[in-house]
């Protein structure tokens, strides 16, 4: 696999200069690579996010009618209350909606 002899090394001023002026070009490129790459990824964060909850609310009407059995004229929300007030949201949901989930 690997041979024991020892390969003389010259030292080489122009190799030397030339694969530091090549490690300086390819961090230019990877510094305008990654910046392009930021750019695209600020540009898409709003469309992609937005993709992402449509087809999450796809599949909540979806999964209500298929597992569920609810009528297609149901109203799916997403409730964030403080947490002091759940238990009070709770009951006004329970009271609105009927006692549905039991």
């Amino acid at each position: 696999m690997f041979s024991d002899s020892v390969r003389e090394f010259e030292y080489s001023t122009e190799a030397q200069e030339n694969r530091k002026q090549e490690l300086e070009k390819l961090m230019l490129d990877q510094d305008n690579l990654r910046s392009s790459l930021l750019q695209w990824c600020y540009a898409s964060y709003g469309e992609v996010f937005s993709s992402w909850m449509h087809f999450c609310a796809v599949r909540v009407f979806a999964e209500s009618i298929l597992r569920y059995g609810l009528p297609p004229s149901f109203l799916a929300a997403a409730l964030a209350p403080p947490g002091k007030s759940e238990k009070k949201v709770r009951s006004l949901l329970e009271q609105l909606c009927g006692n549905v989930n039991r």
